[in-house]
């Protein structure tokens, strides 16, 4: 067997092997909310909006966590213009007639957004810390539907429900889908305790919990995942709500949702090898075992695999046809006819396909469901989206992988 074809037989497998592993935990557990129940007790809250040169969304974004119905003396809102160059620290300071605390800290080199998280820390008071992204916006009653999971005191972090908001482009379209999907994927991931990152969008933590690990890192490309992290290193739990909703402005093109993506990707990968002693350690269970192995297979199966679909499967053929075609004189219908005259039965890699379209279908259904799990038609934003999310955003993280070894490999700096 060539050692091609045995690397993808080996994706099939993982590919299929998680697919019917995570469609088993959704039977067995769902991917509602279990808890029903709002907050009867107030416990003090900081809300921390770290922001650099955010000077369009941030205004909403402090309406939005000032416009949370919670005790107004049992909650501050804390603002942090981490050195911006734009209209940010002027917008920000127009809020304190509404109580919020500003604080204007200089931008270090190697400073990312972390840096703009502890200083927030220093000068939060609350029993529980909440940190907003300055392009989010929560919903009014998030926080009193989030407060009730932390009854249990091994619960490190609660997670929003996340959804896309913005305009109807076909990278945006593709994002609204993946959204869907992620809240049902991190949902059932939480169930086996294998949530790898609190997203910047209002995820809530124990105060307590944030001091024991030593705060965020602030020269982190993804901080929000080292403190996720952090906290299952503590083999402290991170709940994925449902009825707690955010909403997050999403990279308008591809240029910037290839940006974005790169250094999610990158400072993931670098966090692995940060935390790779708990790679296959079984002293942090499902995640050590399973959810940190995955986050580099992932990787690998995504550069590997798609190298040698998309290069010997499609665009070498491809090329291959073009150039005969070239000196030909472009016969494509002749060529189409004597392709099909030719076709035999014996000739189709019949076990290949079945397994293709079996994990396609798969996707399909995850698909389907995640739609049914967030009361969401799927001709929301027309039924070509979650086409084009099945059939683009494999190709378009594939791409982005790409860039990201290209940028290891060339030990290219990263800018933000």
């Amino acid at each position: 067997m060539e050692l091609t074809t045995l690397i993808v037989w080996i994706a099939y497998f993982i590919g299929l092997y998680f697919s019917v592993f995570w469609l088993l935990v959704f039977l067995d557990k769902g991917a509602k909310d279990v808890l029903k129940k709002q907050a009867t007790e107030f416990p003090f809250v900081s809300v921390i909006i770290p922001a650099y040169n955010e000077e369009g969304s941030i205004a909403e974004t402090i309406k939005s966590a000032v416009n949370l119905d919670y005790p107004k003396n049992k909650i501050e809102i804390i603002a942090v213009n981490h050195g911006s160059a734009d209209k940010t620290g002027n917008i920000m300071d127009s809020f304190r007639r509404d109580g919020v605390k500003v604080l204007h800290i200089g931008r270090n080199p190697g400073d990312r957004k972390g840096a703009a998280v502890n200083a927030g820390l220093k000068a939060a008071r609350g029993e529980f810390v909440a940190c907003l992204d300055a392009d989010s916006f929560i919903e009014k009653d998030a926080l009193i539907k989030m407060l009730p999971y932390f009854e249990s005191k091994d619960v490190g972090a609660v997670l929003p429900r996340m959804i896309a908001t913005g305009g109807n482009g076909f990278v945006k379209k593709i994002q609204w889908v993946e959204y869907v999907v992620t809240y049902l994927y991190k949902k059932l991931m939480g169930h086996v305790d294998c949530i790898h990152v609190t997203p910047g969008p209002f995820s809530l933590y124990k105060r307590k919990y944030i001091d024991m690990v030593g705060g965020f890192d602030s020269s982190n490309l993804v901080e929000d995942m080292d403190m996720a992290l952090k906290l299952q290193r503590k083999n402290l739990k991170i709940i994925q709500t449902y009825d707690a909703v955010a909403r997050t402005v999403i990279p308008e093109n591809w240029r910037e949702f290839y940006a974005q993506r790169n250094r999610w990707y990158k400072g993931g990968l670098l966090n692995v090898m940060k935390h790779k002693d708990m790679l296959l350690n079984s002293r942090y269970g499902e995640f050590g075992l399973m959810q940190m192995p995955m986050m580099i297979i992932t990787a690998l199966l995504s550069l590997v695999v798609f190298t040698i679909i998309y290069y010997g499967q499609v665009f070498k053929p491809l090329f291959r046809r073009i150039y005969d075609w070239y000196y030909t004189g472009f016969p494509i219908e002749m060529s189409v006819r004597k392709f099909f005259e030719n076709l035999m039965l014996i000739d189709i890699n019949f076990d290949r396909i079945f397994f293709i379209y079996l994990i396609i279908i798969l996707g399909i259904i995850f698909v389907v469901l995640a739609f049914r799990i967030s009361n969401l038609k799927l001709s929301e934003k027309g039924y070509r989206a979650p086409v084009l999310f099945l059939a683009f955003y494999p190709l378009m993280i594939f791409a982005v992988w790409c860039g990201v070894v290209k940028d290891l490999l060339t030990r290219k700096k990263q800018k933000w």
